[in-house]
């Protein structure tokens, strides 16, 4: 008798130990902060983007629209459904490939089938306004203004551009298609002066051996287009 008495005590006793550590679990579940972005929400294919919005929205557990890391999981599903109208105007890659439109809108995932002459933008990371899904930030910003800009100085040049980089320390980054995909570091700042620049050394130089035997344009000093041969 008292054995059995002693194992209804330890099975008492183990069953209010359980419930206890549930209750603790959910009580620094509700308090985490981390469980914001990990919120589970459902997307179906063909829903309008107030949907997408709304869900990203109750994914976040907020109602403020702010940026979203375009590597955050949630923001990646959402796209992967979205299928917005609009003016293709250039690629973005991070992880997967997306088109934008002019303004940076994302339309949504690039065809594998479809082939554009689009410039390529890519970065280490992008912030993406899950109001309207247009990339933010100065650098990005200043990349697509490249992009517009060449197209109405050269459209020789712009058919060559291949890709622009944000990149954190020098700027943006151009790579072109002739010779052998030099990149021409352009930095931050001075458009308009930079693209002079591009424009006079592809006319002068763009055709000739001394472009195959560069390394890399650098544009960021003023009154100077510096070159770094190739060793």
């Amino acid at each position: 008798m008292d054995l059995l008495k002693l194992g209804r005590h330890f099975l008492f006793f183990g069953l209010a130990l359980t419930t206890a550590l549930l209750i603790t679990l959910q009580i620094l579940e509700l308090h985490s902060p981390a469980t914001k972005s990990l919120v589970p929400f459902s997307l179906h294919y063909k829903v309008g983007n107030n949907h997408l919005v709304q869900s990203i929205r109750q994914a976040f557990a907020s109602e403020v629209a702010e940026p979203v890391p375009l590597s955050n999981p949630v923001m990646q599903q959402a796209l992967a459904h979205l299928s917005g109208a609009g003016r293709p105007f250039a690629y973005l890659s991070f992880h997967k490939l997306y088109v934008i439109n002019s303004s940076g809108k994302i339309l949504g995932l690039a065809d594998s089938v479809a082939h554009k002459n689009m410039p390529l933008i890519t970065a280490d990371e992008f912030l993406v306004n899950p109001d309207n899904f247009k990339v933010n930030g100065e650098a990005f910003a200043e990349g697509l203004d490249i992009i517009k800009r060449v197209s109405k100085l050269n459209p020789i040049i712009r058919a060559q551009l291949s890709e622009v980089n944000i990149n954190k320390d020098l700027g943006p980054l151009l790579y072109m298609d002739w010779a052998r995909g030099v990149p021409v570091i352009f930095g931050n700042g001075s458009i308009k002066r930079k693209l002079a620049y591009l424009d006079a050394f592809y006319k002068k130089w763009g055709a000739s051996n001394l472009v195959n035997q560069t390394k890399c344009i650098d544009l960021r000093v003023e009154g100077r287009i510096i070159l770094k041969k190739r060793v």
